[in-house]
């Protein structure tokens, strides 16, 4: 358990030092003409490892694995595809989601409130 803190740990640390390779509102991706800012990115390539770790944790506790601590997760394949190939593209997928919405917003003229922003910002200060 405390090895995956320290994992975890580690890897906001780095997702912080790759972004401060970049310059401020860098874009990393374009979606059907929806600019994708490196930021955002990054937290869709986390959120997509997270579900790639998962994913491997139960695949690996189904095949009889107790321990989980030593798992070399960029060796393990998710659906017959290795490891980080699966995360990057599971990043692209959580853009096209991202890019469709915006669209949906633009299409439908859809605009946040003041509040319903700071709420948000609020929100995500929270988190972090």
């Amino acid at each position: 358990m405390f090895k995956r803190i320290l994992l975890s740990v580690l890897c906001v640390f780095l997702i912080f030092t790759l972004c401060a390779c970049h310059a401020q509102d860098e874009i990393a991706v374009t979606v059907g003409g929806v600019n994708i800012k490196s930021g955002a990115y990054a937290n869709m390539l986390i959120y997509a490892d997270t579900e790639a770790k998962s994913k491997v944790d139960s695949n690996l506790t189904s095949q009889g694995a107790s321990d989980l601590s030593r798992v070399n997760y960029f060796a393990q394949k998710i659906d017959g595809t290795d490891y980080t190939k699966w995360v990057k593209d599971r990043a692209i997928e959580h853009c096209k989601r991202y890019a469709i919405i915006e669209l949906k917003y633009k299409e439908l003229n859809i605009t946040i409130t003041e509040k319903e922003a700071n709420s948000v910002t609020s929100n995500v200060y929270n988190y972090w």
